[in-house]
């Protein structure tokens, strides 16, 4: 997950082939807090903010893998031909589930927060 030049927060996942599909927020959150949530469900992958849906994706194998397999699973951070990028800003929290929530979970856990963000 990377925030783009547009300001606009982008993700990308690989499958088990390499081919990557990426998703992106429809508004930029450039200088602003935002709760931001990705789901991955078979072969769909969804971005949320702010607990409104953004996009889904397909993975064409449903098998998720890291750019290259050595990377460890990383947030705030990224390495990309052989470089470190960090991000610019703060993660507030971050959670992982084994299992993929629901879009009224999604919106539960949004909404649980959004006051803490100022949102």
């Amino acid at each position: 997950m990377q925030m783009g030049t547009n300001g606009k927060i982008q993700f990308y996942i690989y499958d088990a082939n390499g081919s990557s599909v990426s998703l992106s927020t429809l508004n930029s959150v450039l200088g602003s807090a935002a709760h931001v949530a990705v789901k991955k469900s078979g072969t769909a992958v969804s971005m949320y903010l702010n607990g409104t849906l953004q996009g889904t994706a397909t993975i064409p194998t449903g098998t998720i893998r890291w750019f290259y397999d050595t990377w460890p699973f990383m947030i705030g951070t990224g390495q990309c031909g052989g470089g470190n990028y960090y991000m610019n800003g703060t993660v507030y929290l971050a959670r992982y589930y084994t299992a993929p929530l629901t879009d009224a979970q999604i919106a539960q856990h949004f909404n649980a927060t959004k006051s803490r963000l100022g949102l």
